[in-house]
């Protein structure tokens, strides 16, 4: 079995290899990401609304509300019960920094991705050979439904 050597016996990683590949994974979705959300144009749905109606409440002082029927009846407010309260949160801190309620829910959303990203390819760093696990991670991460999802104003993303 000439040229395998046993995992003990191969030389260490330069300090940093982990982190260039992750980087550059990062680096590599935030390209494609970019592309899809200039392409594409608004990337707000139905629950989009609800989460952006929240969001207006907690920043206006009333609490966690939001709007019956996607905003359909804007007469009709409601204590939030359906979806997960972080996200509205995150999308009203951004509000209070000065950007527009799009502009929080997306940046929230390719923040949160971008941490996935990350998590990602430390996690097929862990288990596998730096080149097989940088290449892993761009397969999963350049997937078009995975670029899609990470670049709409929605929790799940």
């Amino acid at each position: 079995m000439q040229g395998h050597q046993h995992p003990e016996l191969r030389p260490p990683l330069r300090p940093g290899t982990k982190v260039i590949a992750v980087l550059f994974v990062l680096g590599v979705w935030a390209a494609g990401a970019l592309l899809v959300v200039r392409s594409s144009g608004p990337r707000i749905y139905p629950d989009s609304a609800g989460y952006i109606d929240c969001a207006r409440s907690i920043t206006r002082g009333d609490g966690f509300l939001t709007r019956q029927y996607g905003g359909v009846a804007p007469e009709l407010w409601e204590p939030l019960r359906h979806w997960p309260p972080g996200y509205p949160i995150a999308i009203a801190t951004g509000m209070g920094l000065g950007l527009s309620p799009y502009q929080s829910a997306l940046g929230t959303s390719i923040i949160c991705s971008a941490l996935i990203v990350i998590g990602m390819a430390l996690l097929y760093l862990r288990f596998l050979p730096v080149p097989v696990a940088a290449l892993a991670a761009l397969v999963a991460v350049t997937m078009p439904p995975f670029l899609k999802a990470s670049t709409m104003c929605l929790s799940g993303a």
